[in-house]
Parts: C-alpha cells; sequence; structure tokens
C-alpha cells in the first residue's frame, strides 16, 4: 500500500465515522458499558453453571439453607464487583 492510498483509506474512514450519530465517542462509550455488562455477570454465569451440574457429592447438597446461602454469596460477589469498579472509576 502507498501513501495515498493510507491516506485515501484514513480520510474515508474519517467520513464514515463522522456521519455515525455522535460519532467515534459515541460507539467507544456503548463498548464500554457492555464491557463492563459482561464482567458483572460472566462470574455469575460462571459459578451457577459451577453448581449446576447434576452429580452426586455437590457441597451443600443435603443442606436446606444452601440455595439461600449461595444466592446470599452471588449477592456479595457482585458487590464487590460493584465497589472494585467505583474504586477504580470505572463507573
Amino acid at each position: 500500500m502507498t501513501c495515498s492510498g493510507a491516506r485515501r483509506r484514513g480520510k474515508s474512514l474519517d467520513e464514515v465515522s463522522s456521519a455515525i450519530p455522535g460519532g467515534a465517542a459515541a460507539g467507544n462509550k456503548r463498548m464500554y458499558i457492555l464491557s463492563l455488562v459482561a464482567a458483572l455477570f460472566m462470574p455469575l454465569g460462571f459459578l451457577t453453571g459451577l453448581l449446576g451440574i447434576n452429580v452426586a457429592g455437590i457441597p451443600g447438597a443435603e443442606n436446606p439453607y444452601a440455595f439461600m446461602l449461595f444466592i446470599v454469596f452471588l449477592a456479595v460477589v457482585v458487590t464487590g464487583q460493584l465497589v472494585l469498579f467505583k474504586r477504580k472509576r470505572w463507573f
């Protein structure tokens, strides 16, 4: 690719990004928010999937309060993530 070809491509990308309502900054903001949402739900999905396996020997299977304890644990995980995000000023 020559320099003039690279310049033409750069100009056409600028034209496309300027045609998007809100520009590239709005797209970056949306991707940032989607990444934060994914970061919140990923550990929850992993933990619920891990304990959702129907095999014998799951910790707490005989305890009648195991489900509520697990829900409280998931709430603590989410709260910890939100506190971390706030401290790092990601929110």
